[in-house]
């Protein structure tokens, strides 16, 4: 059931993403398709996934001018932040892989006194 929900919510993501850029759709329909295939396990980047839609390594100069745009709409059907079990793979070993223990924790700045309706105290 939750796979189904994991799918869906990307394909939604997906379909929003492709307002915004509607020349990535290729980039965008291998990335759902590799996904949905061979599920986050296997493919866990956006080079990955170019990688089996070209059927070889990219060198570091094709990957140069094209990786770009896989990275962008990469990033918007899965979530930057995500850990592999967070996309829904089933093995543990890939999480401490994706976050290593000595990340920088994130700092949330409020900026509540910017807006223009409110006045400075």
């Amino acid at each position: 059931m939750w796979s189904w929900l994991r799918r869906q919510s990307r394909r939604w993501r997906a379909k929003n993403y492709l307002k915004a850029h509607p020349k990535d759709e290729p980039a965008v329909q291998h990335i759902l398709q590799a996904l949905d295939i061979f599920g986050p396990d296997v493919v866990t980047n956006a080079r990955q996934v170019a990688e089996i839609t070209a059927g070889r390594k990219l060198a570091n100069a094709e990957w140069g001018w094209m990786g770009y745009r896989w990275e962008r709409a990469w990033s918007a059907i899965v979530r930057p932040n995500a850990t592999p079990s967070e996309m829904g793979a089933t093995d543990p070993t890939l999480d401490a892989q994706a976050r290593p223990a000595t990340s920088v924790p994130t700092v949330i700045i409020r900026r509540s006194s910017w807006w223009p309706w409110r006045r400075a105290r």
